[in-house]
């Protein structure tokens, strides 16, 4: 599993873009859940960590302009 921190950029399992603004941690240390802006402004609490993944604009650009 990859560390995202605040201030990074996630990928929804739907395929929107995120803004990463809290993290939520078990006592374990294990990150449960994110507090996450959408592109469009919307603000949601408490999305579930298993829901995002981070976005890495390079590789991701990379394999958009392969398609081409």
């Amino acid at each position: 599993e990859v560390a995202m921190q605040i201030g990074d950029l996630g990928i929804t399992l739907k395929g929107n873009i995120v803004l990463i603004l809290d993290i939520g941690t078990l006592v374990s240390g294990k990150v449960d859940w994110y507090d996450i802006a959408f592109m469009n402004g919307r603000v949601r609490r408490g999305f579930p960590a298993d829901g995002i993944m981070p976005y890495n604009l390079f590789i991701n650009q990379k394999e958009s302009n392969d398609d081409k």
